[in-house]
């Protein structure tokens, strides 16, 4: 076991091999299960706290080879039992209406609503531990830059935060049509008020093999990231018909002559890269907001092409993802 993050399981687990033989195994630590014969073996990890998950397959399946011995590793990834600053699910709306017709105080505000018409509460192939999802809909969308999502306001203005989006998109996908670039989706924007100076933001672009993620400012604003950073996620990661947790960590610089403003990203608990460069500072500029959805620049030309939003959680402070 390889277990990482703040706050780690203070009991350890259990290790447990076709249903039948168990030993307790520390956070780092190593069990040997000795005369297996040889062949496939299922392999679980179990009593892992609240606060943790397993990477990877658990259950997962090892191979034993003759007069040989056969291994696997599970990493597990422990975050702060203080739980995020902000959470939003949709499991309180009744139906699409009462989603449409939310007030805006349980939002960022009514200009942030794009789109509402292409929006629905689904209860298909929820995410485990959930019912329901928010599900975006272009249909037939071709050579139009469509706008649709909502915005969430974080508790008060931060100069750092961490957000994960669980999120799924349909296998068909996609945010480019060779008959009408520029093929982007900027799929969730960390906003910058004031409104007007610029935003973090994340974006797909299913004709590269990476996502992008990166800055966008407002003159006279300049950034010290590279423009357009691409990462190490590929749309095909994503574009599979199965959810993902996203996470994605933004920060200003703590002045102008130091270099340490961040973007990172992390998809399913495990780390992706990240960035650090010197962020414009000012004493008014803040991340106010957390927008979903957003624009998506050119698709296909026919169908409809779907991403669902399960759960947006946001922390203040490092919720101890592995950097690693």
């Amino acid at each position: 076991t390889v277990t990482m993050g703040t706050e780690l399981d203070p009991d350890g687990y259990t290790v447990t091999v076709d249903g039948t033989q168990s030993q307790p195994v520390g956070v780092n630590d190593t069990v040997t299960f000795p005369a297996l014969a040889a062949g496939d073996h299922t392999v679980t990890l179990s009593g892992v706290a609240a606060n943790c998950s397993v990477s990877g397959e658990n259950p997962r399946t090892v191979d034993v080879p003759v007069d040989s011995t056969g291994s696997t590793t599970f990493e597990v990834n422990c975050t702060s039992n203080s739980g995020p600053w902000l959470e939003r699910t949709y499991e309180g709306y009744a139906d699409t209406d009462a989603y449409r017709n939310d007030s805006c105080a349980n939002w960022h505000n009514c200009s942030q609503d794009l789109g509402l018409g292409r929006q629905f509460i689904d209860s298909a192939d929820p995410f485990p531990g959930l019912t329901k999802s928010v599900r975006y809909d272009w249909v037939d969308q071709g050579c139009s830059s469509i706008s649709v999502g909502r915005g969430v306001a974080v508790p008060e203005l931060a100069r750092e935060i961490w957000v994960e989006i669980v999120i799924k998109f349909s296998p068909n996908y996609r945010s480019h049509n060779p008959a009408c670039p520029p093929p982007d989706h900027k799929i969730v924007f960390g906003q910058i008020v004031p409104d007007g100076f610029g935003r973090f933001q994340f974006k797909m672009r299913t004709s590269s093999a990476n996502m992008h993620m990166g800055p966008i400012w407002s003159p006279p604003l300049n950034s010290g990231f590279t423009g357009d950073r691409k990462i190490a996620i590929g749309p095909s990661e994503l574009v599979d018909g199965q959810w993902h947790r996203l996470g994605l960590r933004w920060k200003f610089s703590s002045d102008d002559q130091t270099a340490d403003g961040r973007v990172d990203e992390w998809l399913d608990g495990v780390y992706r890269g990240g960035e650090v460069a010197t962020v414009p500072h000012d004493a008014v500029l803040r991340l106010g907001a957390v927008l979903l959805g957003r624009n998506k620049d050119k698709g296909q030309d026919a169908g409809t092409e779907s991403l669902w939003i399960a759960r947006l959680r946001v922390w203040r402070t490092d919720p101890g993802w592995p950097t690693n």
